[in-house]
């Protein structure tokens, strides 16, 4: 087995496909996938993001999936005025990440796509993408408000410097990227906090996350990962910071 650890977010140049010495050994690799474990940028939280067992996010993320099925409406909203809803006739089939035969992949996520999603949020948290945004704006402690129409963010704004400028241009590099491409659930209470690493873990974050883009041809995917706020459904929660059933 070939265990390879490196954090990108402390290179003096990341690049999206790694340092020098795993280009080196990518086509090793490739050629041992079933033996190959790459961990990136878990840095001191690697043991807290693999300290739930799997059967608990299996059986979490099972009772989340079934509850969706029985519901009308899911909705969104938080302390600083955020809201937005869809209604579960809208919502495609949820991909469910539970760790249970995906051992090299961190679990505890559910995710689908709607493309009836309306509201007016104001994102606190963090991004996750090849694009450097978590490393620029860390997490975000005044918002980044979304206007969301069918789906698509009509348009934002921020009084942090340099984030509109830096989020339109993003936006306005293809339609895709105005497009929330996923709804994703957060599922792994291992997870506490939100770091900035620009790091796949983050996206198991206990709550919501919003991923943007990759939808479409030369389109990039862009994750919001939100640091709290309330999922209920059909007006029941079923996240409020931990999970109610």
């Amino acid at each position: 087995l070939y265990i390879f650890f490196y954090d990108s977010s402390t290179l003096p140049n990341p690049r999206p496909d790694g340092p020098e010495f795993v280009r080196a050994l990518r086509a090793v690799m490739a050629e041992n996938w079933k033996k190959s474990l790459l961990f990136k940028d878990y840095s001191d939280y690697f043991y807290d993001t693999f300290s739930i067992t799997p059967q608990r996010i299996a059986g979490l993320n099972s009772h989340l999936i079934q509850r969706m099925s029985q519901a009308t409406t899911l909705s969104f909203k938080d302390d600083h005025g955020s809201w937005f809803e869809t209604p579960m006739s809208s919502i495609k089939k949820w991909t469910d990440i539970n760790g249970v035969g995906n051992f090299d992949l961190a679990p505890g996520e559910i995710a689908t796509h709607s493309e009836a999603i309306n509201g007016h949020v104001k994102f606190k948290g963090t991004f996750l993408s090849t694009i450097p945004f978590a490393r620029k704006y860390g997490v975000l402690e005044s918002p980044l408000e979304l206007w969301i129409e069918n789906s698509t963010i009509s348009r934002i704004a921020t009084d942090v410097p340099g984030l509109e400028h830096d989020f339109n241009k993003y936006l306005d590099a293809n339609p895709s990227n105005r497009r929330i491409e996923e709804l994703g659930i957060g599922t792994n209470e291992g997870v506490k906090d939100l770091y900035a690493r620009n790091a796949g873990f983050e996206e198991r974050h206990c709550g919501l996350h919003l991923g943007l883009g990759g939808g479409a041809k030369g389109s990039h995917h862009l994750d919001l990962i939100f640091s709290g706020g309330v999922l209920a459904l059909d007006d029941k929660p079923v996240f409020d910071g931990r999970f109610v059933f």
